[in-house]
């Protein structure tokens, strides 16, 4: 089993500390044609820890009524943090 712990940070819009600890952000994450996880409030400050069983690309996806994003990811060995700047 791998883990990632994927953080969230909004460049031009309002700041972490400006928000709650969990927004009401949507996380999907998908790989291989398939929902992997689901997360319907994101932790901002504390991130959010994904365990997964092999390594390769994984969609992720973050959505609320102000958010529409998708992006690709490689997981390798090695990745221990992803950061998502918006």
């Amino acid at each position: 089993m791998h883990k990632v712990t994927i953080w969230v940070d909004f460049e031009n819009q309002v700041s972490v500390d400006d928000m709650s600890n969990k927004a009401n952000i949507k996380l999907t994450i998908e790989g291989d044609s398939k929902k992997i996880d689901i997360v319907s409030q994101l932790d901002l400050k504390s991130g959010y820890e994904f365990e997964f069983d092999y390594y390769g690309e994984f969609c992720l996806s973050l959505e609320s009524e102000e958010l529409n994003y998708k992006e690709n990811f490689v997981f390798a060995d090695g990745l221990d943090d992803l950061e998502i700047v918006i």
